[in-house]
C-alpha cells in the first residue's frame, strides 16, 4: 500500500532536474506515556499514526 500511494514512485517525472528524494520511509516512535503535539513533516509527505497498546 505504501507504494500506491507514493508521491515519488507515482509521480516523480523521469526527466526531472531535481533528484530524487533519498527518503521514502520514515518510522516516528515514542515511548510510553509520551506525546507529539506538533511536528514539521518532510514536505509532500503522507502521515499515518497507529497507537500500539
Amino acid at each position: 500500500i505504501v507504494r500506491k500511494l507514493s508521491w515519488v514512485e507515482n509521480l516523480w517525472p523521469e526527466e526531472s532536474i531535481f533528484e530524487r528524494p533519498n527518503v521514502q520511509k520514515y518510522c516516528l516512535m515514542g515511548v510510553k506515556d509520551s506525546y507529539t503535539d506538533f511536528h514539521i513533516d518532510f514536505g509532500g509527505t503522507s502521515v499515518w499514526y497507529h497507537v500500539l497498546r
